[in-house]
């Protein structure tokens, strides 16, 4: 199967993020797992770090009164010039 080459019109579009997810997920799954086996953390530490994580963005969001609905209206999607 023949894929795109790598384009900024392809970048903008947003086809990446669901890879991009998929990996930062499965990083942030193995990270959970390997503090745990090792023994580094307990799974309090991990259930509070996430806590921490989720507080810290949310007052983010309120102290910068940002919309990520309006954030992304915002950016019109590329159109496709004609070949």
């Amino acid at each position: 199967m023949l894929r795109r080459p790598f384009s900024h019109a392809r970048a903008s579009s947003g086809e990446w993020r669901k890879p991009a997810n998929l990996i930062v997920w499965a990083l942030f799954a193995l990270t959970v797992l390997a503090t745990l086996y090792f023994g580094w953390h307990y799974v309090l530490d991990d259930v509070a770090g996430m806590a921490i994580a989720i507080a810290s963005l949310a007052l983010a969001r309120v102290l910068t009164r940002f919309e990520l609905g309006t954030a992304r209206a915002r950016v019109p999607a590329p159109h496709p010039s004609p070949a």
